[in-house]
């Protein structure tokens, strides 16, 4: 049994102390690190041994044997002092955790307290006259906390018709968003999607994109998110995230198997029930199918639609009337962007495009003869008629009335192969009846004269004579209208006005249902006008207005009503205005009328 003796703690760490002070001011680098460590626990070691035998009193040991211990202590301190400062065991020093100071082994009965206290020096146990030992406690390393390169990565990317785009990896020092530009001509062009990033790692982010913008090729950009947190405001504070002065981003190749939009219709007879059919039409969701009437060889005006689902359409079939037609049409693809199943256009439903072009189809239309005219009076010896269809040169004929029979001709005008419009017919006005009657001929004989009976029969269709066309002249006055945007210009069309003497045409606000007060005027010569524009007053415009027909029995071309003899034109007692005593305008970009 070793008794505890309070001079092995002090001479054990005071020896060792000033050693290791000593190389701590001369700057070896066995004053630190691992070494510092191995190096004090051989001299903690050679130390216990000498004390452990004074204090057991082995004084009969031959000297030879100090010598063996005295000479194996050096060698092991001569080996620790010649490692480089940089060796391979120092090296790790950053990364290992750093050890206790080793103590060393107390026999089971003694009394020695082993508690440690790494930061606190430990109360002096020195004998008096001793001088207390100088230890420091050893300097702890510590790990940097790690730093986040921010950082995108996408890879080939295979898009389908759902538009979804998996961006790999993402890595930001904040919170952001990942952002998917076009590829213009190798430059960023517009967005096309963006998904919020968290600050760290983030994998498979979703990004959802209109397929049919995406081409071959994509840019993905990581932005910050520095503006209302949540909310993705750029061009705005939300700026793309640079690393030093590169923007952190990824150029990526596309595999686009997305359905490719696109019409596909044939040249084709269309009967006299106006239909249509249009062989195929293929989009990547629902949409609209428009016919639109050729204007200068562009889409104009709408005839007809119908709803389209996403995937393949086949052989679908639309009904126009033909007076309406062109010999050209136009089929184009709508978006249906707004409420479901509700056309919305010019605002809402766009046409659809592809790579910038729209989605459409052009095809001739063959329609079978026939003609299109208005009730209307005799104006300075003509009738004017809306349209005529001729299988090749032709003639339109005017016949009089004989107890509902064809009578005498008593007019024609030559025709052109296909769809013939707003012709003007001169006609034998003295000769006219209340009914006159209109025929096709063909121009058999010399192209521009008309032979007939010797040449340039009636046209024959199918094996048979189609029947006249019957139309009344004692009709009186009349005016057709139609729900239209309000222009920019504050203008209003007026699609027919038919007046058989001098006129005027006044649009009125509307009061609870009623005429109201007067907003624009347009004066008219008598005859069959199309397309009348008239220019209103914006601020006393409502939604609704009401077209009405005025006489101009005063001075010429002056509007003089209420006080004044140019009165509403009236039948049956009865003010003429449109067929439906009112009409609905809004202004183009959908803002509020005046009221």
């Amino acid at each position: 049994m070793v008794a505890t003796h309070p001079q092995w703690m002090t001479v054990h760490g005071g020896v060792t102390g000033d050693f290791l002070v000593r190389l701590r001011q001369i700057g070896h680098p066995l004053h630190n690190g691992r070494d510092f460590f191995g190096l004090r626990r051989r001299l903690s070691n050679f130390i216990f041994t000498m004390v452990w035998l004074k204090i057991t009193k082995v004084r009969k040991l031959h000297r030879r044997h100090w010598l063996v211990v005295i000479s194996l202590t050096i060698l092991g301190l001569a080996s620790a002092c010649a490692r480089e400062p940089n060796s391979p065991e120092t090296s790790t020093l950053a990364t290992a955790s750093v050890p206790s100071p080793a103590i060393a082994e107390i026999p089971p009965d003694s009394q020695v307290s082993t508690q440690t206290a790494p930061s606190v020096a430990a109360p002096s146990m020195a004998a008096p006259g001793m001088a207390t030992p100088d230890i420091t406690t050893p300097e702890v390393l510590t790990t940097p906390m790690e730093i986040l390169t921010p950082l995108v990565s996408a890879g080939v990317q295979v898009v389908g018709d759902d538009g979804r785009i998996v961006i790999g990896r993402v890595v930001s020092d904040q919170d952001g968003w990942i952002v998917v530009y076009t590829d213009e001509d190798g430059q960023k062009g517009a967005v096309l999607g963006y998904s919020s990033v968290s600050q760290g790692e983030n994998d498979d982010l979703i990004v959802t994109v209109n397929p049919l913008q995406a081409g071959d090729a994509l840019f993905v950009v990581l932005h910050t998110d520095d503006g209302e947190i949540g909310t993705f405001e750029f061009p705005g504070p939300d700026r793309p995230l640079e690393n030093g002065s590169i923007m952190v981003e990824d150029h990526f190749r596309i595999v686009n198997q997305a359905t490719i939009p696109e019409i596909s219709v044939s040249d084709q007879e269309v009967n006299v029930d106006g239909v249509i059919t249009i062989d195929l039409v293929a989009t990547t969701k629902p949409g609209w199918l428009v016919i639109q009437l050729d204007d200068d060889g562009q889409p104009g005006e709408m005839v007809a639609y119908q709803p389209v689902f996403a995937g393949s359409n086949i052989s679908l079939t639309l009904s126009i009337s033909w007076s309406d037609a062109t010999p050209v049409l136009h089929a184009v693809l709508y978006e249906d962007s707004g409420e479901p199943d509700i056309f919305e256009v010019p605002s809402v439903d766009k046409i659809v495009e592809h790579n910038g072009v729209p989605v459409s189809a052009a095809f001739e239309s063959t329609f079978p003869p026939d003609i299109f005219v208005l009730q209307q009076p005799i104006v300075n010896g003509e009738v004017v008629v809306e349209k005529a269809v001729s299988y090749g040169p032709g003639w339109l004929v005017v016949y009089f009335d004989e107890e509902g029979h064809l009578g005498n001709i008593i007019g024609q005008a030559s025709l052109e192969d296909g769809i013939n419009e707003h012709i003007i017919v001169p006609v034998v006005e003295s000769a006219a009846t209340p009914n006159l009657h209109l025929m096709l001929h063909q121009d058999t004989g010399t192209i521009g004269e008309f032979e007939f009976p010797l040449a340039d029969p009636m046209v024959i269709h199918r094996g048979l004579v189609p029947n006249p066309t019957t139309f009344r002249t004692d009709a009186g006055n009349y005016l057709i209208t139609r729900d239209q945007p309000l222009s920019s210009e504050d203008e209003v069309v007026v699609p027919l006005v038919v007046v058989d003497v001098e006129g005027w045409i006044v649009l009125y606000n509307d009061n609870a249902g009623e005429i109201g007060d007067m907003i624009g005027l347009s004066w008219l010569p008598a005859g069959v006008h199309r397309d009348v524009t008239v220019i209103i007053d914006p601020d006393l415009a409502t939604t609704t207005l009401h077209a009405v027909l005025h006489l101009d029995a005063g001075d010429q071309e002056e509007f003089e009503y209420p006080d004044g003899p140019d009165v509403r034109l009236r039948r049956n007692s009865r003010d003429i205005d449109s067929p439906s005593p009112w009409f609905r305008i809004v202004r183009a970009n959908n803002q509020p009328l005046g009221r």
